[in-house]
């Protein structure tokens, strides 16, 4: 089986994923650029995660025609193109539709640093996008603009994308920006939450630096 070690941490941070309350049933994807090879292994699309085995796991080129693996590609696989394509600093993709993630998605607005972990995205705010449709380059453009100097991105109406230099990396952003969604969305609703300075967030991402990527928040 090729690519054998990366199918395997797609299969556990899918099944991860749905066991943290990150996403259900089959909503979002999980995937990973080889950079040797630049093959993308990826979660095929509409199968639970339980039943997703390493076997199973899509390995694809950049133009989305499938080498090994069962079923269909993502119906978003423009998105993962663009970024593996555009992005050399990102490896690896994870897409979940959290909860409050998705609630500030809704209200097509930034998610300001109101939790000091939130630079872990790389900056003050993960940026919003507009709703666009999953099958639409319109989405992938907005997205890749979105995440510009960024590790995450709000999809309007839709969820939560996050990249990194792998898929530890990746899994820890998406967790960590659901988490400080959820902190913001809770102290809103009590008041009106204090976003971090410019100055602090400077101190947030040197201070993160000189932990693992594999941390958590």
């Amino acid at each position: 089986m090729m690519l054998e070690e990366l199918r395997k941490q797609v299969s556990h941070y899918g099944k991860q994923m749905l066991a943290d309350g990150l996403t259900r049933g089959t909503g979002g994807y999980i995937s990973v650029r080889d950079p040797e090879t630049g093959l993308i292994c990826s979660t095929p699309s509409a199968v639970p995660y339980p039943e997703i085995e390493p076997e199973t796991v899509l390995v694809t080129d950049l133009e989305g025609n499938i080498i090994e693996g069962t079923g269909k590609i993502s119906s978003e696989w423009y998105v993962m193109s663009q970024v593996y394509k555009n992005r050399p600093d990102i490896n690896a993709l994870v897409h979940a539709h959290a909860k409050f993630c998705t609630v500030i998605s809704a209200l097509r607005i930034d998610l300001p640093a109101a939790c000091f972990s939130l630079p872990i995205a790389g900056g003050p705010n993960v940026r919003c996008t507009a709703f666009h449709s999953f099958y639409s380059q319109d989405l992938a453009d907005d997205i890749f603009d979105k995440m510009k100097d960024r590790k995450a991105v709000l999809m309007g109406n839709h969820g939560l994308l996050a990249g990194g230099n792998d898929l530890d990396e990746a899994y820890s952003v998406a967790s960590t920006v659901e988490f400080c969604a959820e902190v913001f969305w809770m102290a809103k609703c009590a008041g009106e939450p204090v976003p971090l300075t410019d100055e602090e967030v400077e101190i947030q991402m040197a201070d993160t630096k000189r932990y693992s990527s594999k941390a958590r928040f």
